[in-house]
This record gives structure tokens, sequence and C-alpha cells, in this order.
């Protein structure tokens, strides 16, 4: 015990002094930085991966809502076209160019398969998805 103007104090004598090092902090907070770099990464992998997915689904709805328009068609009827729809799905335009808005370009074609048969096909484009649905219709025997 050390004497100072009357009072007692103690001083404690610490060997091993508890507590990080400024290099253990650094080292550290890197390793946090990096991993959060990376889940951000993942993150947007997969808002990319779910957009595109997302596309995909509308363009093989439009083509199926399509195939089923031309298989309700008479037996004789063929008509090939192409319209162009916005994202809900709605024709925007037929033939022609592209208009604003539209996100998907939707062909089709009917076309004779011998005697009893016909073909329909249908394909969508919208982004970098393509979605293509090809039947065979035939007639029934009398």
């Amino acid at each position: 015990m050390h004497l100072v103007f009357g009072m007692t104090t103690k001083t404690k004598s610490f060997k091993s002094e508890r507590g990080f090092s400024l290099i253990e902090v650094v080292m550290a907070a890197g390793l946090v930085a990096g991993a959060f770099a990376a889940l951000a990464q993942v993150l947007a992998m997969s808002i990319a991966s779910d957009a595109s997915a997302r596309s995909g689904s509308v363009a093989t709805v439009l083509a199926a809502q399509k195939m089923e328009q031309l298989r309700a068609l008479p037996w004789g009827a063929r008509s090939p076209g192409v319209d162009h729809l916005d994202q809900a799905g709605n024709v925007l335009s037929e033939g022609g160019a592209s208009p604003p808005g539209a996100l998907y370009t939707r062909r089709w074609s009917v076309e004779l398969s011998g005697e009893d048969g016909i073909v329909l096909k249908v394909s969508v484009t919208g982004g970098n998805n393509l979605s293509r649905l090809v039947t065979m219709r035939t007639r029934q025997a009398p």
C-alpha cells in the first residue's frame, strides 16, 4: 500500500490485461464485412432469379391461354398472328411493331397436318424468357 496525502490506496498490477487489441478488432470487422458482402450478393442473385422465374411463368400462362383460344376455333379456321401484351396479359396491339409498354410478344400458327390433323403452335417471348407450346388436334372420326 502506498500512502498518498494521508489516504491509503491500493495499486493492483495486472500481468495479463483483458480486452481486444486493435488488430483483433480490425480482423473481426473485416470478417463481418466480408460475410455481409457475400450475403448481399446472394440476396441480389435471389431477387434476379425470382424476377426471371416470374416472367417465365407469365409467358407460359399467356401461351396456354392462346392455345386454349386456338383449340376453340372451328375445324377449318387458320389464323396465324402476333399480338403484344403488357405485364398483366392485356393485349396492347395485334401485329406490327411492339408498342410502348409491351413486355410480351405472342406468336401463333395453325397448320394442317395430314387430312385429319392440325398443329397448333404458340410461342411467347418476354425479357430473357421464351415459352413454346405445340400441340396437335385431330378430327373425330364420323
